[in-house]
């Protein structure tokens, strides 16, 4: 199981996210003509820590983003996002989550591209992942 397999599964599981976006929760990108709320979630970087000789482990950075047509339904997205993730320790197929911590949040508006009547609000979220195994 991968830092991606298992950010889903904790994603997918929270119910009351599930409630506000179905199963649009995409790794990586938005599908396109995806209907909103959705979700977008990807490791974006990874680093190798020695913390002694015999004991190392790994930091990936995990980023998310609600993509919505209200402020309102971004804001209840991206607080089950927080909710499911943030501050989770566990281990899964092999791969060991020592913490998971929010370390940035942003808010945003797409205003409308050619062709649509409305923007959209996005909900950011960086994570820092220390985890063991692959």
């Amino acid at each position: 199981m991968s830092v991606n397999a298992i950010v889903y599964q904790r994603l997918i599981e929270r119910t009351a996210l599930t409630a506000l976006v179905g199963t649009r929760i995409f790794p990586d990108a938005l599908k396109q003509d995806s209907a909103y709320p959705a979700v977008v979630y990807g490791v974006s970087s990874t680093e190798a820590v020695q913390a002694t000789q015999e004991r190392s482990y790994r930091v990936a950075t995990v980023e998310t983003m609600v993509v919505a047509e209200t402020r309102l339904a971004a804001l209840g997205a991206h607080k089950e996002i927080i909710a499911a993730l943030d501050r989770f320790v566990g281990n899964s197929g092999g791969i060991v989550f020592l913490h998971c911590l929010l370390s940035n949040e942003v808010s945003g508006y797409d205003p409308p591209a050619a062709g649509t009547a409305t923007g959209t609000f996005t909900e950011s979220a960086t994570f820092s992942i220390a985890y063991t195994g692959d």
